[in-house]
């Protein structure tokens, strides 16, 4: 979102592959995806983001900017057909390689995110939740 160069080895921080000062900026990043994520640009930024920055960005953080943007159970329809939900569902797959066993909660989380990706035709969500570390997840009780 905020670095257009990709890499710039004289920078300080972000620009130059070092995001340790992430949280300093995660605030920011919050509202602004919170309140404009909708937006496909927005968004795509928002991955572009989460892409450079990796382990940096927290997965629980993450997933619960990406599901802020479900709207009556949607994901924005203006994502359909963009390489938004193809991005998500990379970041989905990364943190949960990354973090595997994933915490319960946080697979929980992530589930969802994908279930809304398949909502949107992203195929590649759905074989990620048949994938082990979304085995034996669910997203509610049995009654």
């Amino acid at each position: 979102m905020f670095v257009v160069v990709e890499h710039a080895p004289g920078a300080t921080r972000f620009a130059n592959g070092v995001w340790d000062d992430l949280g300093q900026a995660m605030s920011l990043v919050d509202r602004m995806v919170r309140v404009a994520g909708w937006h496909p640009y927005v968004a795509r930024q928002f991955v572009t983001l989460c892409e450079r920055s990796g382990a940096a960005y927290p997965a629980d953080t993450f997933a619960d900017q990406v599901l802020a943007q479900i709207v009556y159970g949607h994901l924005p329809a203006g994502w359909k057909g963009s390489l938004v939900p193809a991005g998500i569902a990379a970041l989905v797959q990364a943190h949960a390689d990354r973090q595997h066993p994933l915490p319960a909660a946080l697979a929980r989380k992530l589930l969802q995110v994908l279930d809304a990706l398949v909502d949107l035709g992203d195929r590649r969500s759905a074989a990620l939740q048949q994938s082990e570390p979304f085995r034996g997840v669910r997203l509610v009780a049995p009654a």
